[in-house]
């Protein structure tokens, strides 16, 4: 029998949701503070090129330490142990990425390389994501979610006032948008270093061999998704116009409005789901979270026409291209939401199987097809993430998760 921690709930799902949205607002807007006030579309491509490569990298930033949190704390049979233990391996490794983005932010200085300051930028965000991740886990366990925004919401304000005292000196530097992400790591590190007493390093390395074992299929699934997320940016910015590249990462950061409904109601219930001592779709958590799905949808609509009405950036068009990717998104969040399932039965290896499949299709299509359009990236994405969802449904059928009538 597992001893377990018992923390009472400290919150409600609505102000869960509520901070959640200023999180999610603060991330979107801090990028198109560029456009809008700064003018300058060739650093907001810049800084969208580094933002989407850093969310592909940080998967397995973490050596599969916030994959396995979850996994390890419902099998522990000592869960306030458990937790202690693989939080102190967790800050370690964030630790020692945090001074390794510092050494090759520097190396790229010293050298005056333009490509080794980029990966440092990389680096420097990917860490900064993995430590959103896992902290988030920390909080979901407490039942107090809602305290990770308070770190977000602070970090992402703080990053974009300093790189707006930077750009006041050098206009074209990137790399200022993620100087504040680093203050923070390095800043966190030092305020916390009492922590690291718990640090063991013989168990440091039996937690992160369990860890990757299990989570890597994960890992390799979740890297897929994003790159079928992330990859559009990217694959625009080597081949089609600039324009076209902000275009996309213009509807992109649109769309977040739909991940954060999914987060909000995903993060709200996983511990939740974890603790079901027979796995069952609940129908209540997810008529829950279709309904949020469903006011994101009318939201990112609204803000869309908004935008449009006041000129605040790029108008963008409600044009076939528009209301495909936003099917994408809403497959793409449920096929997240549904995938937690894999993890709960430890079959993350089934689970990346399909994603085998669909990552080969889709850069299959992009192979084939070489698309010039926005609309044509748009299709192939919807492709990728349909036959992705579709796979999920069928395994979650066969597992009895879900019945159809």
């Amino acid at each position: 029998m597992s001893k377990a921690i018992k923390f009472p709930i400290k919150e409600s799902f609505v102000l869960h949701s509520i901070l959640n949205y200023l999180d999610k607002a603060v991330s979107l807007i801090s990028p198109i503070v560029i456009l809008k006030f700064l003018h300058n579309n060739l650093l907001y491509n810049k800084i969208e090129y580094i933002l989407s490569s850093s969310i592909i990298l940080s998967v397995f930033w973490d050596g599969g330490l916030a994959s396995y949190y979850f996994y390890g704390y419902r099998i522990s049979s000592d869960r306030e142990k458990y937790v202690q233990e693989i939080e102190a391996d967790f800050f370690a490794l964030f630790a020692a990425e945090a001074f390794m983005s510092l050494l090759v932010l520097a190396a790229g200085f010293a050298f005056f390389s333009y490509s080794i300051l980029v990966f440092a930028c990389v680096l420097i965000r990917a860490n900064f994501l993995s430590f959103n991740n896992f902290k988030f886990n920390i909080y979901r366990v407490r039942n107090i979610p809602s305290r990770i925004f308070l770190i977000t919401i602070s970090v992402n304000l703080m990053s974009l006032f300093v790189f707006l005292i930077l750009y006041h000196f050098n206009k074209s530097q990137e790399f200022f948008y993620f100087v504040g992400y680093l203050l923070f790591q390095l800043g966190f590190t030092f305020v916390y270093r009492r922590e690291f007493r718990f640090f063991n390093l013989k168990n440091f390395i039996k937690t992160i061999k369990v860890a990757f074992l299990f989570a890597w299929p994960l890992i390799a699934n979740v890297l897929v998704v994003n790159i079928i997320v992330n990859y559009g940016k990217v694959y625009t910015f080597r081949h089609l116009p600039p324009d076209k590249m902000t275009t996309i990462s213009l509807l992109q950061r649109f769309m977040v409005i739909i991940q954060l409904a999914h987060t909000a109601s995903n993060a709200f219930y996983l511990k939740r789901i974890f603790e079901e001592k027979v796995p069952r779709l609940e129908f209540k958590i997810f008529k829950m979270y279709s309904a949020m799905m469903l006011g994101s949808v009318a939201l990112v609509i609204i803000a869309i026409f908004l935008n449009n009405t006041l000129h605040i950036v790029k108008p963008i068009a409600f044009d076939l291209t528009f209301f495909l990717l936003i099917i994408f998104y809403i497959l793409y969040c449920y096929s997240g939401f549904l995938g937690t399932y894999f993890t709960l039965f430890n079959e993350n290896m089934i689970r990346l199987m399909g994603s085998v499949v669909v990552i080969v299709i889709y850069f299959g299509l992009l192979w084939a097809i070489k698309p010039t359009t926005l609309l044509a990236i748009t299709i192939i994405m919807l492709v990728s993430i349909i036959i992705n969802m579709g796979y999920t449904v069928f395994y979650l059928y066969h597992k009895k998760v879900i019945n159809f009538p």
